[in-house]
């Protein structure tokens, strides 16, 4: 099947495109390559060596106060000894996958496509959710690590609940990967690695949420939890 996929040089474009491609399919990648411009502008680095036509491949571990996952973020402070950083109560509830299993699920929606006719099809691509603070706890149990809580850079709720279902894709065949079953040590084991290029000034996030944003050097993307 030729495959067409947007943003081939991300965090979740690239392993797809690796996937798709190890399993015959013919792809097409198009990327403005904007995130790699930010890095240099920001002077943010992935955890991991990321370089043009690396021959290792690797994806891409974000642990920056912008751009790095919660989880990601936690797994590198707990491996370089640092506090894990919950902002705000650590109520807030997030999604989780393996990247693993991203790339499945798109495997299966393109080979499952919807009849003709029939509506368009919402496919939610996740395996499990924890609260912030649950998440933090269980990092900080496996990885022997403190916690610290502060301030809140973004707006937001204290609390949310997320109820998503993702009952389609377990009807086709999705066999999920969850954090107790061995996402969190492929993690951990990704921020050991390579903890030595951790730059210890992009830990806390600088930027904010704030009411009155007038310039665009205030309005910034999601925040990590």
């Amino acid at each position: 099947m030729r495959v067409m996929v947007l943003g081939g040089d991300g965090f979740c474009g690239w392993p797809t495109s690796l996937y798709l491609s190890d399993r015959g399919h013919d792809i097409t990648i198009v990327d403005n390559l904007s995130r790699r411009k930010i890095d240099i502008e920001l002077e943010v680095e992935s955890l991991t060596p990321i370089h043009p036509v690396s021959e290792r491949l690797i994806n891409r571990f974000d642990y920056d106060g912008d751009y790095g996952t919660v989880l990601n973020r936690f797994l590198m402070q707990a491996a370089i000894g640092h506090p894990l950083t919950v902002h705000g109560t650590g109520g807030q509830t997030r999604a989780f996958i393996h990247i693993r299993d991203t790339v499945r699920c798109i495997e299966i929606a393109i080979t499952n496509p919807p009849l003709a006719g029939d509506k368009p099809r919402v496919l939610n691509q996740m395996t499990e959710v924890h609260r912030v603070m649950d998440l933090a706890k269980m990092v900080a149990d496996v990885m022997g690590a403190d916690i610290a809580y502060l301030p809140n850079p973004r707006r937001e709720a204290e609390e949310n609940d997320l109820n998503v279902r993702n009952d389609q894709f377990l009807a086709l065949g999705l066999k999920p990967t969850t954090l107790s079953e061995g996402l969190l040590d492929e993690g951990r084991q990704v921020a050991a690695r390579y903890r030595d290029r951790v730059d210890p000034s992009k830990i806390v996030c600088r930027s904010v949420w704030r009411a009155g944003m007038e310039t665009a050097d205030d309005l910034v993307t999601e925040l990590p939890a």
